[in-house]
């Protein structure tokens, strides 16, 4: 992921990912109000669109 990002993300960030893998926004609520709690795989997806742009 941090070669994707192309940043060292924070330890917390990635317990947090190690614990859950982001979940359904349609079943539960946001994270965070108005940040949804992605999954890598969509994070990953989101990232690569942005560097082709």
């Amino acid at each position: 992921m941090e070669s994707v990002v192309g940043s060292v993300l924070p330890n917390d960030f990635k317990k947090m990912y190690r614990y859950k893998n982001g979940f359904d926004n349609s079943k539960l609520a946001n994270l965070f109000y108005g940040f949804p709690f992605l999954g890598l795989d969509e994070i990953i997806k989101a990232q690569e669109k942005n560097k082709s742009q």
